[in-house]
């Protein structure tokens, strides 16, 4: 039997200001490549041979930064074109001026909570070995002295300027409270490459959570029943994974029209669920998505639109309020449906179309309270109602 527990969302400031601790440091690109990877300095320093480029305590102890971690905030870390990664390598040339960093140095290793795709570039750029490695291309000022050249063909003193380039970095140290981090991770999600909800709670909720999240998505029944239209680019996989976690751990009635927030407190949930609990949670996940698929079929996560037509990809409301369902039932009520299935797609196809509240609930706003209670009970109604 899973464990429920009760959900409370946090309606006031969760922490003391005075316990943010979060300082502006500075880094030369030379001292941020070493500590993503020691061996990509050493090779650039071979390369620039006697180009006079800072190297004061470059080889002494430092912390260690992770880009590479499928488990970061952004996973996909080389999503820029060719283009836009050359512009950016400009921009340090010419001496622009770089946006701000964001990094969390709170844990060992450090992670990146702005300026993946920035970093990325560097490394991918400079290091001869890096799958990404690339030319320089479609340069606004540098055409004539970079256009279609590697790092190794520039001149020496404009690798000395890239390897010697100054960033700013808003570093958040460690002390600071856990709800101040995902605050930061949340708010900074403004311009550029814009996250995910999932993702922001994939950086925030590392180790177990994300770990967790991530091995229910990969599963084989998950897969059969979303036939593999979920895409795990954006994580959007494993907030369907989050979304039944959160509605086992949690009453659904509890639930206080913020997802996002809901989502969240259901992975960091998992921080105090043991190993027993873990497994009790994926098996059921893992036969309920099997129930589902078993009884519906194929297009068991589609919406029915009015006309009458399907649409093509699941429906993350549908999956909840699905899973929910099946998950509660007995094995004696599911194979009451099993021997009647036919007649229970055919029912439940009707009822898709001509129940509103349900239909709204999966349609339109689904987050609001309202939208969540309409499509829990209204579908609890049809299948009880069925099954009676």
């Amino acid at each position: 039997m899973i464990k429920k527990v009760s959900y409370k969302a946090k309606a006031e400031l969760p922490y003391n200001p005075d316990d943010v601790n979060i300082s502006l440091q500075h880094f030369r690109v030379s001292e941020l490549v070493k500590m993503i990877d020691m061996k990509v300095l050493e090779d650039v320093v071979l390369d620039l041979d006697a180009v006079a480029v800072t190297q004061a305590n470059l080889f002494e102890e430092t912390e260690e930064l992770d880009i590479w971690g499928l488990d970061d905030l952004q996973r996909n870390y080389d999503l820029w074109n060719v283009v836009q990664k050359s512009l950016f390598i400009e921009s340090l040339m010419i001496k622009l001026p770089i946006p701000i960093f964001y990094l969390d140095g709170s844990q060992k290793s450090w992670r990146v909570v702005d300026g993946l795709q920035r970093l990325h570039t560097i490394i991918s750029f400079i290091d001869r070995n890096n799958p990404s490695h690339f030319k320089l291309k479609g340069l606004e000022y540098m055409s004539k002295k970079c256009e279609g050249k590697y790092f190794h063909e520039l001149p020496g003193y404009l690798q000395a300027r890239i390897m010697d380039a100054e960033l700013e970095a808003y570093v958040i140290n460690p002390g600071t409270p856990a709800e101040v981090k995902y605050n930061i991770f949340k708010r900074i999600n403004t311009g550029g490459l814009k996250l995910t909800g999932q993702e922001i709670r994939n950086a925030f909720c590392r180790g177990v959570p994300a770990k967790f999240t991530k091995e229910l998505a990969a599963e084989d029944a998950f897969q059969t029943l979303t036939q593999k239209k979920v895409s795990p680019r954006r994580m959007e996989d494993r907030e369907y994974a989050t979304r039944f976690i959160a509605f086992q751990i949690f009453d659904y009635n509890e639930y206080m029209s913020k997802m996002d927030v809901f989502l969240t407190e259901a992975m960091m949930e998992l921080y105090e669920r043991d190993t027993n609990d873990r497994k009790e949670l994926k098996t059921s996940f893992v036969s309920t998505c099997k129930r589902v698929h078993e009884a519906l079929g194929e297009g068991a996560l589609l919406r029915i639109k009015k006309d009458g037509e399907w649409m093509k990809r699941p429906n993350k409301a549908l999956f909840d309020t699905l899973t929910w369902n099946f998950n509660s039932l007995s094995e004696r009520e599911f194979g009451k449906i099993m021997k009647q299935q036919t007649h229970f797609q055919e029912g439940y196809e009707e009822f898709m179309m001509n129940d509103d509240k349900l239909y709204n609930a999966i349609a339109d706003t689904t987050g609001t309270k309202t939208a969540v209670e309409n499509r829990f009970e209204r579908m609890n109604y049809f299948i009880k109602n069925f099954i009676q």
